[in-house]
C-alpha cells in the first residue's frame, strides 16, 4: 500500500505568502507562524495514525493466516480405547531387612539392680486379736474364797470374768461385760474364787481395762486405789443392782435404798469414787454398771 504524500504548496503561492509576511505586523506573523506549526504538527500525527492502522490491519491478516495453516486437533479417544484399563507396574521387590548386630552384654556387676520394693502392712487390714488374761491387781484368787473385782475400762472392748476353761465371751462362766457401749466400768461383788479371773479379746496395741481384785467385804489398798483413778475419770450414774437383798448402798455422802430385784441409782458420781467407795449391806452380792451420761 502506498503513503499518501501530504500537499505541496506551489511556487506562486510561496512567493505571494513570503510577500504577505513581511507586510504584517510582528503579532500577526507570531500568530501565523504558530498556525503553521499547528498544520505540520497535525499532517505527522495524521500520518503516524495511518501508518499505525496498515501496521495492525497486516498484523491481523498475518493471525488469520497463521491460524488457516495450523494441523487440526487430534481426535478423540474412543470409548473402547477409554475403558481400556491402564497395566498397574508391578511392585518393586521390598528388600529384606538386614539382621543387626546384637547388642553388647554387659559384664556381670556393670548394673545395679534396681531395690527391693517394700512392701508396708495396710492399716486398714484388721489386727488378729487373741483371748489373754488381763493383768489383775490384788489377791491370787483361791478357790473357796469371794472377791470382790473392779474393772476401769479404757477402750470399747468385751470382757468377761470367768475360770479360763472357756476361749471366748460367749459361754463365760460368770458374766460378760461390755467396754465403752454405755459403761465406763464395773465392780462385781462376791465373785467365788474359781470364776475370779478376768479376760478379753485384745489385738496388738489395743489399750487394756484396768482390773483390781479384793477380798470381798474387804477395802482396797491405797496402791489399788491410785490406779483405779489414775486409769480415767468421768461423770457417770451409778446403778446397783442389789438382788434379793435389802438395805442401803453409798458412796461417799450420797445414798440408795436396794429394793428386791431392781436396781438401785445413785446419779453424778465420779466413776473413780464409785470404783473405791461404793459400799452395801454386809454380804449383799451387788453388781454396779459405771453408766455413762
Amino acid at each position: 500500500m502506498s503513503q499518501q504524500q501530504p500537499p505541496r504548496m506551489s511556487e506562486e503561492f510561496r512567493d505571494r505568502m513570503r510577500a504577505g509576511l513581511s507586510t504584517m505586523a510582528p503579532h500577526e506573523r507570531l500568530r501565523e507562524r504558530r498556525r503553521n506549526r499547528a498544520l505540520v504538527g497535525g499532517s505527522a500525527a495524521a500520518v503516524v495514525v495511518i501508518v499505525g492502522a496498515v501496521v495492525a490491519v497486516q498484523g491481523v491478516r498475518g493471525t488469520l493466516l497463521q491460524d488457516e495453516a495450523a494441523p487440526p486437533p487430534p481426535p478423540m479417544p474412543s470409548v473402547a480405547e477409554t475403558l481400556v484399563p491402564t497395566p498397574t507396574p508391578a511392585p518393586s521387590a521390598t528388600p529384606s531387612p538386614q539382621p543387626t548386630a546384637p547388642a553388647a552384654t554387659l559384664e556381670p556387676g556393670t548394673v545395679t539392680p534396681p531395690p527391693q520394693e517394700t512392701v508396708e502392712p495396710d492399716p486398714t487390714t484388721p489386727r488378729e486379736a487373741i483371748v489373754g488374761e488381763l493383768i489383775t491387781g490384788g489377791p491370787q484368787p483361791v478357790a473357796g474364797e469371794l472377791y470382790d473385782i473392779a474393772i476401769s475400762c479404757t477402750s470399747p472392748q468385751e470382757v468377761w470374768i470367768d475360770d479360763g476353761g472357756v476361749p471366748d465371751d460367749g459361754t463365760a462362766s460368770w458374766r460378760t461385760l461390755l467396754c465403752g457401749v454405755d459403761a465406763a466400768g464395773f465392780i462385781d461383788y462376791a465373785v467365788p474364787g474359781t470364776h475370779a479371773r478376768v479376760f478379753a479379746q485384745v489385738a496388738p496395741g489395743d489399750p487394756m481395762p484396768h482390773v483390781e481384785r479384793r477380798l470381798h467385804g474387804g477395802t482396797f489398798t491405797a496402791e489399788q486405789e491410785a490406779a483405779l483413778r489414775a486409769s480415767g475419770t468421768s461423770l457417770v450414774d451409778a446403778v446397783v443392782w442389789c438382788g434379793t437383798t435389802t438395805g442401803t448402798v453409798s458412796i461417799g455422802a450420797a445414798t440408795a435404798e436396794c429394793v428386791p430385784n431392781e436396781a438401785a441409782v445413785i446419779d453424778d458420781v465420779e466413776s473413780p469414787d464409785v470404783l473405791t467407795q461404793l459400799a452395801g449391806p454386809p454380804g449383799a452380792k451387788l453388781w454396779v454398771i459405771l453408766q455413762l451420761q
